[in-house]
């Protein structure tokens, strides 16, 4: 078993890699090593488990995160040493901090989404589509919120990224180029977002027909007295909804995960010096 140990007073998330028994190297990518949202360590733990599967010979390595107000370490039972943990890279509180608490208010977010729609299969169908209608664009609204928020604040916190974005934005179709301000931009269209998210971060992102179908659905019950396009009333069940929540659930992680670790690579890393590297 290897054993490391690592500094979450200091720390939000941490990088590893290690060598598979086949020779080669893992990346685990960012994984949260403490509970942000925890401010009193006195009797605070925290835990965190993910999976690497080798690319080259498939074998799977569980790794098991612990902290509390006294310890704080990382297990990987299936490597036969520490000396195969090739780095350990801790990620400060600077850089993570404010994009995993945007993270926790959404899954706040999702989960009063999802006691609603419980709530609502309770009720008689007349008022079901009233408010299942209410709470397609509740969730809709969380994740334009979430992705708007999240684009906006790195954009605008580090100048790398709002170049990037302005000289693509200007390379780009009249729809982006005519925007004064990223204030003025939706997040609901999400194929515009995955745009959006490339120009400024330089990130592959692919879009999603579900959610973007939802979207629409959304705007034509806002904008269009809950009609589709032919003039039916527009109808939604709640185990629509319920798909919808963990499709955007997975999507919005997946995004998470990337701009963290463009942030990792092209800031943290980037502005290294050469000898830290």
């Amino acid at each position: 078993m290897a054993i490391k140990s690592y500094n979450s007073s200091q720390s939000d998330f941490i990088k590893m890699s290690f060598q598979c028994e086949c020779g080669e190297i893992l990346d685990t990518g960012l994984m949260p090593v403490c509970d942000l949202r925890q401010n009193n360590r006195e009797g605070y733990s925290f835990t965190y488990d993910k999976s690497i599967e080798c690319s080259k010979c498939h074998k799977k390595y569980p790794i098991h995160f612990y902290d509390d107000d006294v310890i704080s370490y990382c297990e990987i039972p299936s490597l036969a040493n520490d000396d195969s943990i090739i780095s350990l890279h801790e990620i400060p509180y600077e850089y993570a901090y404010k994009s995993n608490t945007m993270y926790v208010d959404f899954i706040q977010e999702i989960r009063k989404a999802q006691q609603i729609i419980d709530s609502i299969e309770n009720l008689d169908t007349e008022n079901q589509q009233v408010l299942f209608r209410m709470a397609l664009s509740y969730i809709i609204s969380i994740m334009d919120a979430y992705l708007g928020d999240t684009f906006r604040y790195y954009v605008e916190k580090y100048e790398k990224f709002k170049e990037q974005y302005e000289i693509g934005r200007k390379k780009s179709k009249e729809q982006f180029r005519s925007l004064k301000t990223i204030n003025e931009q939706s997040f609901q269209n999400i194929n515009k977002t995955v745009k959006l998210y490339q120009l400024a971060f330089n990130i592959e992102l692919s879009g999603n027909q579900l959610i973007q179908d939802a979207a629409q659905k959304r705007n034509r019950i806002i904008h269009h007295s809950s009609r589709d396009e032919d003039g039916y009333e527009i109808l939604i069940t709640a185990s629509e909804l319920k798909d919808l929540l963990a499709e955007i659930e997975s999507y919005v992680k997946t995004v998470g995960q990337k701009i963290i670790d463009v942030v990792y690579e092209e800031i943290i890393i980037g502005n290294r010096p050469n000898n830290e590297q």
